[in-house]
């Protein structure tokens, strides 16, 4: 054959290559990617991120990941948001022993996030709850004993008298070292007791969703699966959560299984308080425990910058968008040692946005997408909050903002909120997954401040928070074992493809 003839068959050839792989462009997947996404979950949650916290900057290199798989993904534009805010952390030195015998940072013993550093050893001084009467605990701490002690209360007991421990945390007269809470998980607890109330301080506890002050431990349950910075306990919603009368396998008594690690917050990290607030698992604490030797340090970061990364898809049409939402932060690390994955809170959230980014870069969406990875949740939802303070595009033409938060778990029911601007994409929601057969039902929540909706939420943007809580993986979130270990895919997928099914159709 001449030629020409090899020429014409070479560009025949090449003309069939263009156009099979034009087609198979065009073809949708049945699924997202979930190879890739379980490769950026197990990736973020790595000890190379330190938890994506502030004080080794994993938050840094979280964006810095963040960039570079937005542009491989093939997104038409990246920008960055920066900020600042004021965070204190602990990554320094922390240790702390009773009577000589050393507890395990993170495991059996933690800190309130505004705690500042604390070295020496101290005696301890137990509330009595039984026949407490006011005034007691600050009569008791002037006696020449008790000087400079470490005042120890059951948790629960806590709330029951927290006007006289709000008193003592406002009297400078006082010689005292700080508080250390006994804390026993509610799926583990050994103990059933109502707790003592003493008639001088019967206040109902405060409801709904407002933050709770440093000097009151009392809880406030915010939706999100989470729980108030004042609070390690777990609120479950009601949507399959571990609760006493059904917990999950894993936590039954007899099992083997090692206590739960306490939960460990930033969300009132913006201040350093006097005196520290130190949280022990109940069953560190012997009963004749009379000392407790402390060494923590604190670092207080001063406008600490951070920044929002923005990854744009063009849509077929321009005049409004789609906002998808996801905190890539979480709580970084406690003491040199100990780093909170956050593998569920919110590596799974985080991979969904790039897993999407991917899917809709091939797969041109009806309207442009702002795919939105937001800094500084765990501190107070400030990335959120300086974004719904500067939107790269206007808040009036956002058609709807999807937030997903803590999608790593298996309850077969999906846990949602709605923006009162949202209702009707909540209902097309509900609609999308009874006719995909994704989750058993769409549970729908009050609105609340618990997660990187809310900003816009309370602008009148219409939002939807989609959250897969109360399975197997609930009872780890805020502890060293959110990793991939305790993490569930089971949730990841459908929740991707609720997203593309609403955003498409």
């Amino acid at each position: 054959m001449n030629n020409v003839g090899i020429m014409q068959r070479k560009s025949g050839f090449a003309a069939v290559v263009v156009a099979v792989s034009f087609l198979l462009i065009g073809c949708k997947p049945s699924a997202p990617d979930m190879k890739y996404y379980r490769r950026v979950v197990t990736e973020l949650s790595s000890s190379r991120y330190q938890g994506r916290g502030y004080a080794k900057d994993g938050v840094r290199l979280t964006s810095a990941y963040l960039q570079r798989e937005y542009r491989r993904a093939g997104v038409d534009n990246v920008e960055l948001q920066p900020f600042t805010f004021d965070v204190n952390t602990h990554s320094g030195q922390a240790t702390l022993s009773i009577d000589g015998h050393a507890l395990a940072a993170g495991y059996e013993w933690t800190l309130r996030e505004f705690s500042p550093a604390v070295h020496g050893t101290f005696p301890l001084y137990r509330l009595d709850t039984l026949g407490y009467t006011p005034g007691q605990l600050l009569d008791d701490l002037r006696r020449p004993e008790y000087q400079g002690a470490f005042v120890v209360c059951d948790y629960f007991m806590a709330r029951h008298f927290r006007a006289d421990l709000a008193r003592l945390k406002a009297d400078t007269t006082l010689a005292w070292a700080g508080m250390m809470l006994l804390w026993e998980h509610p799926e583990q607890r050994t103990l059933t007791y109502e707790p003592y109330v003493s008639a001088a301080s019967p206040q109902p506890s405060p409801k709904g969703k407002g933050a709770v002050s440093a000097a009151s431990p009392q809880p406030s349950p915010k939706g999100k699966g989470a729980v108030s910075a004042a609070s390690p306990q777990p609120s479950p919603k009601g949507k399959g959560a571990v609760s006493g009368s059904n917990p999950s396998p894993l936590l039954q008594e007899g099992t083997g299984e090692a206590p739960l690690p306490l939960k460990y917050y930033k969300a009132e990290s913006a201040i350093v308080l006097s005196k520290p607030d130190v949280w022990v698992r109940a069953d560190a604490l012997p009963a004749d425990a009379r000392h407790v030797t402390i060494d923590v340090d604190n670092q207080f970061y001063k406008d600490y910058q951070t920044e929002n990364v923005i990854a744009r898809i063009d849509g077929l049409r321009h005049d409004s968008c789609y906002v998808l939402t996801a905190h890539y932060d979480h709580l970084g690390t406690f003491g040199p040692d100990v780093f909170y994955g956050g593998a569920n809170d919110n590596a799974s959230g985080t991979a969904a946005l790039l897993t999407l980014a991917r899917y809709f870069a091939r797969h041109r969406p009806p309207f442009d997408i702002l795919l939105v990875s937001v800094s500084g949740e765990d501190c107070g939802l400030y990335g959120s909050t300086y974004y719904a303070e500067h939107p790269l595009v206007p808040l009036d033409r956002v058609k709807y903002l999807i937030n997903i938060d803590m999608i790593g778990d298996n309850n077969p029911t999906l846990y949602s909120e709605a923006s009162e601007a949202g209702m009707d994409g909540w209902r097309r929601f509900d609609e999308l997954n009874k006719q995909g057969g994704y989750f058993r039902a769409l549970e729908r929540g009050a609105l609340a401040a618990n997660s990187d909706h809310y900003p816009f939420a309370v602008r009148g943007v219409p939002c939807i928070f989609l959250e897969n809580e109360g399975g197997d993986a609930f009872p780890y979130y805020h502890t060293p074992l959110d990793d991939v270990a305790h993490i569930r895919f089971d949730s990841a997928l459908p929740v991707m493809q609720l997203v593309i099914d609403f955003v498409e159709k």
